[in-house]
């Protein structure tokens, strides 16, 4: 049990250490846009990323096609446990496809898909054999959010409509960097499909993550060199703002900085699709964009990733509702999950299999002291 009357003097000394470093955050923030205007027009590299275009630069809000369709996906998961009554897992795929403009019903929908057989549960990883729960599960999830998506494009293609995919987080699958190569192989490639799909579909693909704590332009920034007569240490200390809080200050709502290149080390398996990223300006928030280079050198694609991102951001008072319903659709709560294996136990007492549990969930589903 949490006793809220221990915490609230902790809480007190929290709120107090964050009002103290406001002015020192609003510092640094003043100190990284005279840093970047002073970068602007050279070509500064790091190992995560470089400018494709002055860094300063700032575009501004483009017309969205009045009819128009947004794609969307995303994914929850039911990790098996030795605890329950079998040993399953559960992904579920939310689906959206939206038509604007036209009068259409939209189209959405959500896919689950049951998980029991040893060639499910157990993947190769690493050399051996794992069961397929937390982050591999999470993968196994990933891998069908984007087959679903690769569906839905090429749904869209068939409509002589400019359509967008929305990704709700990055398209640089960084997360897997450090995984071994034929388990990351196998995630990238369902990746890769999707990406030549879309490519294939004239349909731009665009990573969307809300309140991005990045700091690729930052850490370029904390490496230009010191003016003559200044020693470092006298400037102003970039190391608690992120890439959000510069273009924040930078950024007018509608606007989009610069494009920068991505240059995380798993990029190198992207081959054509290498990823790109911009960072826009919405009602609440800086937004950070990635997308493919063969959308980031195209201008109407760009543009149209653009104006119907921020289209939907406003739509959404401040978040997509494309990706929005694909949430409400994919998520799995805490009573759906016990739902969900009461229908388990019930489908065994039905066909008279016997029921084990763990002593720890049998104690669970009794009354204790």
């Amino acid at each position: 049990m949490l006793d809220l009357l221990k915490v609230a003097p902790q809480m007190e000394e929290m709120i107090a250490a964050k009002a103290g470093t406001g002015r020192e955050i609003g510092e640094a923030i003043a100190e990284a846009d005279r840093r970047l205007l002073e970068a602007a027009g050279s070509v500064v590299k790091t190992h995560r990323s470089i400018w494709l275009e002055k860094p300063d630069t700032a575009h501004p809000l483009p017309e969205a096609p009045p009819e128009h369709i947004v794609l969307a996906t995303d994914g929850s998961q039911i990790d098996a446990s030795r605890h329950e009554a079998a040993f399953c897992s559960l992904v579920n795929i939310g689906s959206v496809f939206l038509v604007y403009g036209t009068g259409e019903r939209p189209q959405m929908a959500s896919i689950p898909l049951l998980l029991h057989r040893p060639d499910d549960l157990f993947v190769d990883y690493d050399g051996k054999k794992a069961p397929l729960v937390d982050k591999l599960l999470a993968a196994r999830r990933t891998i069908e959010e984007v087959r679903e998506m690769t569906r839905l494009i090429r749904m869209a293609r068939e409509r002589n409509l400019p359509a967008v995919a929305l990704i709700d987080g990055p398209l640089i699958f960084w997360m897997f960097a450090e995984e071994p190569k034929d388990f990351r192989a196998t995630i990238l490639s369902a990746l890769m499909e999707m990406l030549d799909a879309a490519q294939q579909s004239g349909v731009p693909v665009a990573g969307y993550i809300s309140d991005p704590s990045a700091r690729e332009i930052i850490e370029v920034l904390e490496f230009e060199p010191v003016k003559e007569g200044l020693f470092a240490e006298e400037r102003p200390s970039l190391a608690k703002i992120s890439d959000a809080a510069l273009f924040h200050r930078r950024l007018k709502p509608g606007e989009r900085s610069a494009l920068f290149r991505g240059t995380s080390p798993v990029l190198n398996a992207y081959g054509g699709h290498r990823i790109c990223f911009t960072y826009l300006r919405v009602e609440r928030e800086i937004v950070r964009l990635e997308v493919p280079q063969w959308v980031a050198g195209q201008k109407e694609l760009l543009d149209r990733v653009h104006a119907i991102a921020c289209d939907q951001a406003q739509k959404g008072k401040g978040y997509p509702p494309a990706l929005t319903e694909a949430h409400e659709r994919a998520v799995v709560r805490g009573a759906e999950r016990d739902r969900f294996f009461g229908m388990v136990e019930n489908a065994f007492i039905k066909n008279g299999l016997p029921l084990r549990w763990s002593a720890k969930s049998a104690a669970k589903k009794r009354a204790s002291v």
